[in-house]
């Protein structure tokens, strides 16, 4: 299959740094001072890659009315996974409606099977790749350091913890290639749809999981700004440079 060779190196870059930030917790206490600038700076490359990336492709693959469709059902789907799965990757210790375990595990991981399928049909689409990948890895690196603390908040015993942080690593990169070996077989008007599912998916993360965070009375209200800016111009440039 000639599309799978080109997704490998961005789906193993992926795996060794999701499971690195998520081994970090592992050995050493979570700290969180620097945690709500590099978050804000998700949330720009979040926004910026489902408005300046995703979208255009979006209106030019898309089918009229459907479009919206699409993309509220790719919202709702994240809403009422965290809703009901109970787990909220919003990288706090703060929060206090976790539910630590096995049931963060599974949650945070049904997460990632979303955006594996969004990096598996961004290959379909030339050009969009690099600016999904982005976007994905600065979400999902956090997402792994907090599901980690998680789990050694559980007292989950350092071993089972790199265990499974192996296994959460290893969810993007298989349900991109599956994704990629369905999409790539099937007309553009599926393709389209999958691409507002997407789209959907990433604007509820950053609104919901990663935006808050610039908005947080703790720390520096112009370094969070300006990390939630650095990452709207970073996504920019790559649209300028790989225009659709």
């Amino acid at each position: 299959m000639p599309l799978i060779a080109p997704i490998l190196p961005y789906l193993l870059l992926l795996f060794v740094l999701t499971w690195l930030f998520g081994s970090i917790p592992a050995w050493r206490a979570w700290r969180e001072t620097h945690l709500q600038s590099f978050l804000s700076f998700s949330a720009g490359v979040l926004l910026a890659t489902a408005f300046l990336h995703i979208l255009p492709e979006v209106i030019e693959n898309g089918d009229g009315h459907r479009i919206g469709a699409g993309i509220l059902a790719g919202f709702l789907s994240l809403f009422l996974l965290e809703k009901f799965v109970m787990i909220h990757p919003c990288e706090e210790h703060s929060c206090d409606y976790h539910t630590l375990g096995i049931t963060a595990f599974i949650g945070i991981s049904l997460h990632s099977f979303c955006d594996g399928v969004a990096m598996g049909t961004s290959f379909v689409i030339p050009g969009l790749a690099q600016a999904v990948f982005l976007a994905i890895l600065v979400h999902k690196m956090p997402s792994a350091f907090a599901l980690a603390s998680l789990l050694k908040a559980a007292h989950w015993k350092t071993s089972k913890i790199l265990t499974a942080m192996a296994g959460f690593s290893l969810i993007i990169p298989a349900s991109a290639l599956l994704s990629l070996s369905l999409v790539s077989s099937l007309p553009t008007a599926t393709v389209g749809h999958a691409l507002n599912f997407s789209l959907g998916s990433f604007l509820y993360i950053a609104t919901s999981d990663f935006l808050p965070q610039a908005h947080k009375r703790s720390g520096s209200k112009w370094l969070s700004f300006l990390s939630f800016f650095l990452g709207i111009v970073l996504m920019a440039l790559l649209a300028l440079k790989y225009p659709h």
